[in-house]
């Protein structure tokens, strides 16, 4: 009886073995993927965000604009980025109610809905204080609005520089210039992970 408790205990450390040598194995692949995918991204900074591949990991997460008129920001999780040939690179990190970008933390509060095209917009809101910064939601398939050189504002999508495909967020609210747009909007690059 003794002999054959020795023998499982043995099975059942060897087993215990096995699977963590397999779980080790597991983790450090997926490192490495993620190695090679940071180093591709280094080697070709230019690559267009729309081809990435993540681009299609994410093509199942799409901005719920009902749920952000409710105040409910889920569907706006994740790393958000301009293009790689802005002049100024912007990144914003959105968790649930907060945002961080520059490095600073904030509160999204609803702001309200664009005159243009009733889509909601957002405040960022620091330490009880709305700052100057609000962000415009553009689920895919909308259009933003531009103000051309002649001061109209185009709403058809016709001017639109960005890739209505994807969501968008836009830093700033009303139309900005059709290159301002361009610069200004960011595209989701990776999906909040709990």
């Amino acid at each position: 009886m003794k002999r054959t408790l020795i023998i499982l205990d043995s099975l059942l450390i060897a087993l215990v073995l096995v699977l963590g040598f397999a779980l080790f194995r597991s983790v450090q692949n997926q490192r490495n993927e993620v190695s090679i995918s940071s180093y591709q991204q280094q080697v070709n900074p230019q690559k267009d965000s729309v081809t990435d591949s993540r681009h299609t990991e994410l093509e199942e997460l799409s901005i719920d604009v009902h749920q952000v008129k409710n105040e409910d920001f889920s569907t706006l999780s994740g790393l958000w980025k301009n293009l790689p040939e802005s002049n100024e690179p912007i990144e914003l990190l959105i968790s649930g109610f907060s945002a961080t970008m520059d490095n600073v933390q904030y509160e999204l509060v609803l702001g309200g809905m664009e005159r243009y095209n009733n889509l909601p917009y957002l405040e960022l809101k620091k330490s009880d204080v709305l700052s100057n910064l609000s962000l415009g939601i553009y689920p895919r398939g909308t259009y933003i609005p531009v103000l051309l050189a002649d001061g109209t504002i185009e709403q058809s999508g016709e001017h639109d520089p960005t890739n209505n495909e994807r969501d968008r967020i836009i830093v700033g609210r009303g139309a900005l210039l059709v290159e301002d747009t361009k610069h200004q909007v960011l595209y989701r690059e990776m999906e909040e992970t709990a």
